[in-house]
């Protein structure tokens, strides 16, 4: 998320989308993203769904489909629209940056929260950052038309690695509840 607030400090335009090195974009993704922002002026980001990407000859383990969204993997809703407790992963979302100039620019409001820093699972930025915005007013919106491949590498896709996002995920916790 200090990426994300680095950038909006010198992003020109008026959305930003954040894109992973390990995801992949359907075509109409960016025509989609720019649609929803000028039709609701209160979005400050827009979340979509992700769908695993592995290689055919792996073969995914028993626990799966419980745990997907522990790896950005999956729907981040059940239907489209404002989204208002559920906790969001922002690998693949779009950004007003208006919004983001306004936490941090003008309110200078700092995540406590930092994410994956090297090899320390610390999760919760994402939500934290949208609950923040949501403090201030703006809308999250969730639509199943925002798709994107979610390539991981298999060697992540373990028992010891799960247990290490859940750990970020409960170490997180603490201060997202603050937000509720």
């Amino acid at each position: 998320t200090l990426k994300l607030q680095n950038n909006a400090e010198s992003v020109k335009y008026a959305y930003l989308l954040y894109v992973d090195d390990d995801n992949s974009l359907r075509n109409d993704y960016v025509q989609t993203v720019y649609e929803l922002f000028e039709t609701h002026p209160n979005v400050a980001i827009c979340v979509g769904d992700s769908e695993l990407y592995v290689p055919d000859t792996f073969e995914v383990p028993d626990w799966w489909s419980d745990f997907a969204s522990f790896y950005a993997v999956g729907a981040q809703g059940e239907t489209e629209g404002v989204v208002t407790e559920r906790l969001i992963w922002t690998a693949g979302a779009a950004f007003r940056i208006a919004a983001l100039h306004q936490l941090y620019e003008e309110v200078g409001h700092q995540l406590l929260l930092t994410g994956r820093l090297g090899k320390k699972q610390a999760s919760g930025e994402d939500s934290e950052l949208g609950f923040s915005l949501q403090l201030l007013g703006y809308d999250i919106f969730y639509t199943p038309k925002l798709k994107f491949a979610h390539h991981i590498d298999t060697q992540r896709i373990n028992v010891n690695h799960l247990q290490q996002l859940n750990a970020g995920f409960g170490a997180a916790s603490v201060v997202l509840d603050m937000y509720k």
